[in-house]
């Protein structure tokens, strides 16, 4: 967990993170159902514990809306699962599914997080290709 918006006590969603396996730490995107309302208030409450002034993620990959005055942001030391539908820059169609206590936030690491934190060079070089620019493989 790295946020959450909503009010001081209850969740509207929680804004998830994971560790590339180069180390960043890169939103992944928010859940906003599979909470009860007493699941909502219980968040809430620890969340307001560990919270925090700033975003504890790496720069250039923050949620696009930092403005928002119910943005809520923690230190990430709290692990949960969710189920999604499928993973394209951000979590697609998220669940909530509850906390884990044992797990550790150091060991959830997601691998496709590389591939897109390297997207960019990769887009460069596909566009230069594009433009009938040598590459610098051939």
């Amino acid at each position: 967990m790295c946020g959450w918006t909503g009010s001081p006590t209850t969740v509207r969603s929680l804004l998830l993170g994971a560790l590339s396996p180069s180390g960043e730490l890169v939103y992944l995107g928010d859940v906003g159902t599979g909470f009860t309302q007493r699941q909502r208030r219980e968040a809430a409450v620890m969340l307001t514990g560990i919270a925090s002034a700033d975003h504890p993620f790496t720069a250039g990959t923050t949620p696009n809306r930092t403005g928002s005055a119910h943005l809520r942001w923690v230190t990430p030391i709290l692990v949960g699962t969710i189920e999604y539908r499928e993973f394209h820059r951000r979590v697609r169609h998220p669940s909530w599914k509850g906390f884990r206590t044992d797990k550790t936030p150091g060991k959830v690491v997601w691998p496709e997080l590389d591939a897109l934190c390297c997207r960019t060079t990769d887009s460069r070089r596909d566009v230069q290709r594009r433009k009938g620019r040598p590459s610098s493989s051939r």
